[in-house]
């Protein structure tokens, strides 16, 4: 039980779900400035 414990508060501790949202809408916003920016030449995909 003590190893369980272990990776339980181990996994709590590395888990980053509530961020992952925030880079998600993050990388969207780039994108979307990427895309509607003039882009001249250039190729910005992602």
């Amino acid at each position: 039980m003590k190893l369980k414990k272990q990776f339980s508060d181990f996994y709590k501790e590395i888990k980053i779900d509530e961020e992952v949202e925030d880079l998600r809408e993050k990388r969207e916003i780039l994108q979307n400035d990427i895309e509607n920016s003039e882009q001249g030449d250039r190729d910005f995909s992602l």
